[in-house]
Order: structure tokens, then C-alpha cells, then sequence
């Protein structure tokens, strides 16, 4: 445990709970193409029995790490490296989120005429999670219910011509595209074992891209829509109180370019004890946190308003 945050460690296939993860040092990242990880776990305090444990319980390409804050999942990340110097020396692991799977997969031949590109989408998102053409590295996972686009396209793939993680980033990065995302929450204790449920949810429009903005929150008296060429802004003229002192005293920008931070409807936090808001885009459109909650819907965690 670090702060509020507990660690442990994951059966990828089965999606089991295996271990509580002493960890000292960590470092994740949670990113729309898979962000990193990077932990130390101290060996030398603990018995035989307990680094044995550790040891088998975060084999690369075998295990994950799920992080939770104040009992809630807020990530996933794959081990996919794991070094120490000696016997009792710390372990180094490193790793990426769980839809970097995708990129140790290679495409399989299929060719889609017209078709519906979250269909699509969907397709590769079950192929690279369930069984290799050998039989094996299948991962539990399963793919959300959405809404179709409207955007049919053609792809013709070839087996072994690159990953399904690149080719679903290339199909997903065209006008009119989408985004796709893992959604990780706790299922609570199956006889003995606490396990997780992961959900891999195809959002369009893209988070970015055109939506409907949805001002609720009566801090906001009007917005305006402005385009200069190719650019696009938003205008929100904010309330003030009859002293002249602003009613929002703070915008705290949360998902970035480099870093996505992405929520599932379980994980929409209030913000101040409910005092302030957050914003998210959703597949739903942009929304505050307290709709997406009411609509049992995640997204992406755009800023927070107080």
C-alpha cells in the first residue's frame, strides 16, 4: 500500500486476484494507446513463503497489476518486464496497460467489405484477446455494448501483416473515427477470490472531434461556437456574484494528449464531496460526472470544476 493505493497482482487469463503487492515505488500511466508502468517490490523484509509468491505471481505476459484508489480499480497494467540482481535484491517490474496485448498480435487474414467500422473494430478487439491460431494466450475479456456509427468501410488484411493493436489504431484514426478504451472494475469475491471484469468499450465520435456539449451546471450563463479556418473554439461565459468574484474559482485540466485518463461508470469520482464538477466525453456526448453516473456511462475525464 502506498498512501490510499493498493497493488496486486493478476492472472491475465482468468482475471483473478492472486496477491496483495508490497510495493515502495510506482508509476503508471493511464493513456488512450496504452500507458506505462513501473514499479519496485522490496524482498528482503519478507520470508520465503511470501517472495516465492511474489515471484510466481509476476511472471511477464502472465500477470498484470491492478491499481485501486480507496478501493476502486483505476488500472491495469501488463507485466511485461521483470529484473532483479540477486536473491533478495528489490524487483524492477515494467509494463503497459492491457491493450498493449494487442500489439503482440499479429493481424489475421480477413477482408471487410462495407461493414460497419466499430463491427469491425469489435472483430479485431475479440481476435486479439481470445485464442492465438496455436490455441493459446487467450486473456479474459469481453466487448461492451455500443451504438453503430454509421461509417462502413473496406479493409482487407493479411495474416501476419502487422498487429491487431496497429491496425486498430490506423481504423480508429481516420475522419469520422473512434476511440476504444479497457474498462476495469472489481466483480467482488467468486468462492474464495476476488476477481476482475474487464470490458474493452468503442466510443465515437472521437474524444475531440465533434459532439453535442452539454451545459447543465448553472455556473455557465452562455457558450458560443467560433471557427477560424480550420480551428475550432468554445467561448463559456461564466457566472459572476454580485461582488464581482467569479463563481468558479478553478479549471484543473485532467486527460491530456500524451496521457488519456479514462474512467468506467463505477469510477466517476465527485469532486470536493460533490461541491464541484467534473467533465467527461462520453459515448453519450460531453457530460458532467454527476449525468454520467445517473447514465451508467464512463469516459474520458476531461477536467474538473470547482
Amino acid at each position: 500500500m502506498i498512501g490510499d493505493w493498493t497493488f496486486y497482482t493478476c492472472e491475465l487469463i482468468s482475471g483473478d486476484l492472486v496477491i496483495d503487492l508490497p510495493l515502495v515505488e510506482f508509476s503508471g500511466e493511464v493513456a488512450l494507446t496504452g500507458g506505462s508502468m513501473s514499479a519496485t517490490v522490496p524482498l528482503q523484509h519478507l520470508d520465503s513463503p511470501a517472495r516465492q509468491a511474489i515471484l510466481e505471481s509476476t511472471i511477464p505476459g502472465r500477470y498484470s497489476i491492478v491499481a485501486k484508489y480507496q478501493g476502486i480499480v483505476r488500472g491495469e497494467w501488463i507485466i511485461w518486464q521483470r529484473d532483479r540482481s540477486n536473491d533478495l535484491a528489490p524487483i524492477d517490474l515494467a509494463g503497459a496497460e492491457v491493450i498493449s496485448f494487442l500489439e503482440r498480435r499479429v493481424v489475421p487474414g480477413k477482408t471487410y467489405t462495407q461493414i460497419e467500422q466499430l463491427d469491425i473494430a469489435a472483430d479485431l478487439i475479440a481476435k486479439g484477446f481470445g485464442p492465438s491460431p496455436l490455441g493459446n494466450g487467450s486473456i479474459q475479456m469481453s466487448v461492451g455494448a455500443y451504438t453503430a456509427s454509421g461509417q462502413k468501410r473496406d479493409r482487407t488484411y493479411t495474416l501476419g501483416d502487422g498487429t491487431i493493436g496497429g491496425r486498430l489504431k490506423e481504423l480508429g484514426a481516420v475522419q469520422n473515427g473512434f476511440d476504444y478504451y479497457i474498462e476495469t472494475v472489481e466483480t467482488g469475491n467468486v468462492g474464495t477470490t476476488a476477481s476482475i471484469q474487464r470490458t474493452a468499450r468503442l466510443a465515437y465520435p472521437r474524444a475531440g472531434n465533434d459532439q453535442d456539449l452539454v451545459l447543465e451546471d448553472r455556473n455557465v450563463i452562455d457558450f458560443k461556437l467560433t471557427e477560424d479556418g480550420s480551428q475550432k473554439s468554445i467561448r463559456i461565459y461564466l457566472k459572476y456574484t454580485p461582488g464581482n468574484m467569479p463563481v468558479i474559482s478553478r479549471i484543473e485540466r485532467v486527460s491530456r494528449p500524451g496521457c488519456r485518463v479514462y474512467v468506467g461508470s463505477k469510477g466517476v469520482q465527485r469532486v470536493l464531496g460533490g461541491l464541484g464538477i467534473n467533465i467527461l466525453t462520453t459515448p453519450r456526448g460531453v457530460m458532467t460526472g454527476h449525468s454520467a453516473r445517473k447514465e451508467g456511462v464512463g469516459g474520458e475525464v476531461l477536467c474538473h470544476v470547482w
